[in-house]
């Protein structure tokens, strides 16, 4: 796609390889370097899972690693994403769900939806877009529908490919004209216990090329579990990201005209 931002071109070149799969095939993903992301992905599967959604959209879907961890789904499964190097791994991965290479302000998929996901997807888009987006998204859900959304919060340093990080205060006030929160939560957890974590973690990567040898499987599953236990949720406050569930604000502002006054 053209015109991309800097920001954007930063995460397009991410996309020269289909990242959010390695895990699939490499232990030391798997094991050491994605036990953050494989803890997001199983607590966004599982909510999924144990609803009763019949049409889910992944606004800013990537490579669409999501889609490919609920593959067995029965719904309808659609993805859009600006980059095309990631919607074209996302077919790839996923021929059981659509995709469409679409910036979100633009947003122009067929019918309504029970569940939107916009997973690490507000920090990537210019403040000023951010409410086009997520009237796009609100013209695009049911009446009953949910948007769930992950945000870093301003603990965690803002990286070069993102415009914005989020407190619970600014994150409620962007999505109020357009959404009612039902619930806002922490996930990936700060603090001394991360600290801990970390730590181990570094004597993982030294114990690594040596797992064979010393048979350190033990080790290794104990770090995940310990970042399970302890690390995966907590208050907004006290994580480096936020999960949101809202609903759709019917008396949107935006439909109003007020933003527009």
């Amino acid at each position: 796609m053209k015109n991309l931002t800097e920001e954007q071109r930063d995460q397009e070149d991410l996309y020269s390889f289909p990242y959010h799969y390695l895990d699939l095939k490499s232990d030391e993903h798997r094991l050491l370097l994605r036990i953050e992301g494989i803890a997001k992905l199983r607590l966004i599967r599982d909510y999924i899972l144990k609803n009763n959604f019949k049409r889910i959209l992944d606004a800013g879907c990537g490579d669409a690693r999501l889609f490919h961890e609920i593959k067995d789904f029965n719904g309808e499964l659609v993805g859009v994403d600006y980059s095309e190097r990631a919607i074209g791994f996302a077919k790839v991965f996923n021929p059981h769900a659509e995709f469409y290479c679409q910036r979100l302000e633009e947003l122009n998929v067929e019918g309504l939806y029970d569940c939107i996901l916009l997973i690490d997807i507000l920090e990537h888009i210019v403040p000023e877009q951010v409410p086009k987006v997520l009237s796009a998204l609100h013209n695009n859900l049911n009446d009953g529908g949910v948007v769930l959304i992950d945000v870093p919060t301003t603990k965690t340093p803002l990286e070069p490919k993102h415009y914005q990080h989020f407190s619970k205060e600014a994150l409620s006030d962007t999505l109020k004209p357009f959404f009612v929160i039902e619930g806002i939560s922490g996930r990936n957890k700060a603090g001394s216990r991360r600290k801990i974590f970390n730590a181990l973690r570094r004597l993982g990567n030294l114990l690594y090329p040596l797992r064979g040898k010393l048979r350190l499987t033990c080790f290794f599953d104990f770090l995940t579990a310990y970042y399970n236990k302890h690390l995966v949720a907590g208050e907004p406050d006290e994580c480096y990201n936020m999960v949101v569930i809202c609903k759709k604000n019917k008396a949107s502002a935006f439909e109003n005209n007020t933003l527009n006054a």
